[in-house]
């Protein structure tokens, strides 16, 4: 069985598709939708993290998601300083960087405060969706070495 969420079922994302509007219009739209989603999928996060961080940190940790989701290409990656343009703006990379770099420094940052957060997540949606049976895709397209397998 494959669940498809009401937002895309209830025309979410499908009268954004329509060619009735300007290219520039649908593509506003559309990004204001995706917006709209990370935001709401965050929140949580970010109100967690808002109890732990100062909040410059937490305001640096969501444009540092939103600028990876934006910008990330699978094939060139990217560097600590193209994000810190993307965080700001090119002519104030440096000070991007530096706040990037103030998140990753800070003594109440850990990154178990995402895996934790991502496992609660994780345990809600199973919880959830415990009466359905549930269809997982194993991708194995990437070449692992044998031993990442079979841990």
């Amino acid at each position: 069985m494959i669940v498809v969420s009401d937002h895309f079922r209830k025309g979410g994302f499908m009268h954004l598709l329509t060619h009735t509007q300007p290219p520039a219009e649908r593509i506003k739209r559309i990004s204001s939708v995706f917006h709209d989603r990370l935001s709401d999928f965050l929140s949580p996060l970010l109100g967690m993290l808002d109890a732990r961080l100062d909040r410059r940190l937490v305001r640096t940790f969501s444009l540092l998601v939103a600028s990876i989701i934006r910008f990330r290409h699978r094939q060139h990656g990217l560097l600590l300083s193209e994000l810190g343009a993307y965080l700001l703006t090119p002519a104030k990379a440096p000070a991007g960087t530096k706040r990037i770099s103030n998140l990753l420094r800070s003594d109440k940052w850990h990154y178990g405060l995402l895996s934790d957060w991502l496992r609660a997540q994780a345990k809600a949606a199973m919880q959830q969706w415990s009466h359905q049976p549930v269809l997982l895709h194993w991708d194995e397209s990437v070449v692992e070495k044998p031993e990442s397998i079979g841990a």
